[in-house]
């Protein structure tokens, strides 16, 4: 139907025309009829000699239809901006920067990462990596049958299995750097089951969340402060930082080379670019506060006693105090513990209305808020979530932008960037060449997780 029927005006009218007259009412979609002896066979809704309550009651209930009609469609119109959305992420954009000067900048930046060792592979052999380049397909040739009885069998006492597990098994780790926390870490890969339940929870739970940072721990082989328990882990690092640990992670469990697919911007055909995961980290693209927070914390991780001092000195453990100027509120702000992100932020948001999501983004950096007490004197402190939460939901404009303003510029050009690199069309006739796209690390997450599931068996 091309226009929108108004079944409310529609049924008033049929109310009012009920008493005074026999004839019947014929309308596009709606038939009233008062003469049930002789229906009207038409297309619509037959509505034969309703009083007014049912057709309130009608009336309300249509009303009702339309406002989960709106709400499926405005559904459907963030799901169709979010594919939208995915599908940039994999179509190549046009640069301007000369490919020269972006390969001189890159190489110039690369120093402050090589320093650190981040990325970089340890106990990969070559006979590993020959192996690895065998792997994408996997032929079964033969299948020797063994007599089990004349194996030599060990009893395993319950709980042993990891132990015997790392022995078998070749780990592979890499160093990362938490700029932010002014930590380092030694992460080791996972395996194919680990890397789906990364993927695989996508709730925006804290359930989900608490499952994908406890896999984050078990992976970590050591710190620069030594060994953490998970609680312990979980207030020493930042939020922000889920994505160093997934890069270092995915650089452990895949040292190889691998291919991206990609769509070329000019022949608009399909390619496949050759990475690895490594390279995946924009070394060109860290500020000068950033490289000097790097090489803080790798100089500082070479004795227990400087890597604590660097920890409590770092931006995670650093707080900063604002008065607004609307209310006159203290307002203190730090960056976000993952231990907060999850009891605090999400565990709220999931039993607190839907209106307080967005104040609920400012929150998550605000750990104390004072309140003038304009009848005794002094201040009200507020440090519980929902309390902070309602609070910054209360502020003006004036305050809210500053507000806004301020959270941004605390982890302000302090978060590595992700990408791929030096990218040519691979189709013959085009070569378009591309110096950067940006990629995050679920992106890369769920590129692995596709591999691991498709490889085939012959």
């Amino acid at each position: 139907m091309s226009e929108k029927l108004d079944l409310k005006a529609v049924m008033n009218k049929a109310i009012q025309q009920e008493e005074s007259t026999n004839d019947e009412k014929v309308t596009t979609g709606v038939i009233i009829n008062t003469k049930p002896e002789k229906p009207i066979e038409k297309q619509g809704v037959n509505v034969s000699a309703l009083n007014k309550d049912v057709m309130a009651n009608v009336t309300e209930y249509l009303d009702e239809m339309d406002e989960d009609i709106n709400e499926v469609k405005e559904e459907i119109k963030v799901l169709e901006e979010k594919r939208k959305e995915e599908e940039k992420k994999i179509e190549l954009v046009d640069e301007t920067i000369d490919p020269k000067a972006f390969k001189d900048k890159y190489e110039q930046a690369i120093v402050v990462i090589d320093k650190t060792n981040m990325g970089t592979v340890v106990n990969f052999t070559d006979e590993e990596r020959e192996k690895l380049e065998k792997v994408k397909k996997i032929k079964l040739e033969e299948v020797e049958t063994v007599e089990l009885k004349t194996l030599v069998r060990k009893k395993v006492k319950k709980g042993n299995v990891n132990n015997i597990l790392k022995k078998n098994n070749t780990i592979r780790t890499t160093s990362i750097v938490c700029p932010i926390s002014g930590l380092t870490f030694t992460v080791s890969g996972c395996s194919t089951y680990e890397l789906m339940a990364l993927v695989a929870d996508n709730e925006n739970n804290a359930m989900s969340y608490t499952a994908k940072w406890e896999l984050i721990h078990s992976k970590i082989e050591d710190s620069s402060i030594g060994k953490l328990d998970f609680n312990t882990f979980l207030n020493s690092v930042a939020q922000l930082e889920y994505d160093v640990f997934i890069y270092g992670i995915l650089c452990a469990t895949y040292p190889e080379e691998d291919k991206f697919p990609l769509i070329c911007p000019k022949c608009k055909k399909p390619f496949d670019h050759t990475y690895m995961v490594r390279t995946l980290l924009r070394a060109e693209e860290m500020s000068d506060r950033l490289k000097d927070a790097v090489v803080n914390t790798v100089d500082a991780s070479h004795t227990e006693e400087t890597a604590k001092e660097c920890f409590e000195n770092s931006l995670l453990n650093t707080t900063t105090a604002i008065v607004l100027p609307e209310s006159e509120y203290v307002v203190e702000l730090g960056v976000q513990t993952a231990h907060s992100f999850i009891n605090d932020s999400i565990s709220k948001i999931e039993k607190m209305d839907k209106k307080y999501q967005n104040a609920t983004v400012l929150a998550s950096a605000v750990t104390t808020i004072l309140i003038p007490d304009v009848e005794e004197g002094g201040y009200f402190e507020l440090e519980d979530t929902e309390d902070i939460i309602e609070t910054i939901f209360s502020l003006g404009s004036t305050d809210l932008n500053i507000l806004g303003a301020k959270v941004g510029k605390i982890v302000e050009d302090m978060l590595f960037q992700f990408g791929l690199m030096d990218i040519t069309c691979s189709n013959v006739k085009c070569n378009h060449h591309t110096n950067t796209l940006p990629v995050d690390m679920d992106s890369i997450l769920f590129h692995k997780y596709q591999q691991a599931t498709n490889t085939t068996i012959d």
